[in-house]
């Protein structure tokens, strides 16, 4: 039976057939508006993808199907399915130019050839995803967001002695990734918790696992009902103190002796090392760099900088040269000195405590502010000038004294005009 006999309707069925015919004008509407768009991604770079680009438009998809609809009709029937037929043709035009993109263009964008020319014969591209690839440094990035987002569900490989206490093997170099226990920081997962093989943080050897992780659930289930952790990113230690600053989660410790807190002239602050502890199981976290909560042992490593011209770097012309080393003040050694400038840096003037304890507490709670730092030494020098002055005048020789006297007002201005 030929195409025009197949879709001449009869009289009777002549409702029906109109009826059938506009459901059919409306699809092919509708796929040709998509083929549009699809041509205006290919201006991107394109990547061929085999099986499933040929399974998207494929033989015999919808534009073969438009073509026999186009290819049929004539006499009354051509003006009722002229459009049908525009349609069709239109749609195999659009397969044309796809195939002539693809074989112009390969990955790059630049004309393809060589091997890159089997992608001409394709019969379609679906092109890459318009973001790049990300950089290590943007995964560190979303990898810390999500920790951010997950840090009450940290789990570490389990050590020696926790895996003794669950009865556990240690996992060795055979052991499969999936098979390698965690624990849960939180007391309210006792069991070992596992990273299922389907995962893509799960690899196929025990060494290549990571130490830290979050994870968004726990799912029980599989052989041995073990725990399944899900939505599983690995993190690194190192991330934990400073996204879990200022919750419970995260025990700052005491300043550690060695290293010995110094002062950064970078920040202008004093900085000391802390052992922090995190979870609820109290893991033990590498000792980290942070600002030195004040103290009189910071104010006294801050006076130390401020004689050698570290803390104040418009001074250090006039304290070039002092009558005793500085290193006495950390040992005591130089009585009246040194407490006279330790007492002064613990007790800034009464204008400017308020905003010396909002520059100092950074959340954590005061005893009482003390002068530390190049921010709160501005601070007090905002509204009294003079501040030290005489006690670091007692710290030069006899006939140096007379030249601070007159530099020092010059050299404040200098200081406050740079720290604005």
């Amino acid at each position: 039976m030929s195409a025009k006999a197949q879709w001449k309707p009869s009289a009777r069925k002549s409702k029906q057939w109109c009826i059938a015919m506009h459901a059919r004008e409306k699809q092919l509407q509708e796929v040709h508006l998509l083929r549009r768009q699809l041509m205006g991604l290919l201006l991107s770079p394109g990547v061929e993808t085999g099986a499933e680009a040929e399974s998207f438009v494929g033989d015999g998809g919808e534009s073969d199907a438009a073509a026999s609809l186009g290819a049929g009709g004539g006499g009354a029937d051509e003006t009722e399915d002229a459009g049908v037929g525009e349609l069709a043709r239109g749609m195999q035009h659009m397969d044309s130019e796809s195939k002539h993109a693809v074989s112009r263009r390969d990955g790059n964008g630049a004309p393809s050839s060589g091997a890159g020319a089997s992608h001409a014969s394709a019969p379609f591209a679906v092109p890459s995803p318009l973001l790049a690839p990300p950089t290590p440094a943007e995964e560190d990035a979303l990898a810390q967001i999500v920790c951010a987002g997950y840090i009450d569900r940290v789990a570490r490989r389990a050590q020696p002695a926790e895996l003794r206490q669950m009865g556990l093997r240690p996992p060795t170099g055979a052991t499969p990734g999936h098979r390698v226990p965690y624990v849960s920081a939180s007391l309210e997962h006792r069991d070992a918790l596992y990273v299922h093989r389907s995962s893509a943080v799960c690899a196929s050897a025990a060494a290549s696992m990571p130490e830290w992780l979050v994870f968004g659930e726990l799912q029980k289930g599989g052989l041995g009902g073990r725990t399944f952790m899900k939505q599983v990113t690995r993190i690194t230690s190192d991330w934990l103190p400073r996204l879990a600053r200022g919750t419970p989660l995260c025990v700052m410790g005491e300043p550690l002796p060695a290293p010995a807190p110094a002062f950064d002239k970078k920040t202008g602050v004093v900085h000391c090392y802390r052992a922090p502890t995190f979870g609820e199981q109290g893991w033990k976290l590498p000792a980290l760099k942070s600002r030195a909560l004040p103290s009189p042992a910071s104010a006294t490593v801050f006076g130390r900088a401020l004689l050698d011209g570290a803390a104040c770097k418009q001074l250090r012309p006039l304290m070039a040269r002092l009558a005793l080393p500085s290193a006495l003040l950390d040992e005591g050694s130089a009585q009246s000195r040194s407490v006279a400038l330790l007492g002064a840096l613990a007790s800034p003037p009464s204008a400017a405590r308020a905003r010396i304890s909002t520059l100092s507490s950074h959340g954590e709670s005061l005893l009482s502010p003390m002068v530390d730092s190049r921010a709160s030494l501005s601070e007090c020098w905002k509204s009294e000038p003079t501040f030290l002055m005489a006690e670091l005048r007692e710290w030069l020789p006899e006939e140096l004294r007379p030249r601070l006297d007159a530099k020092w007002a010059g050299a404040v201005q200098r200081f406050l005009a740079k720290e604005a």
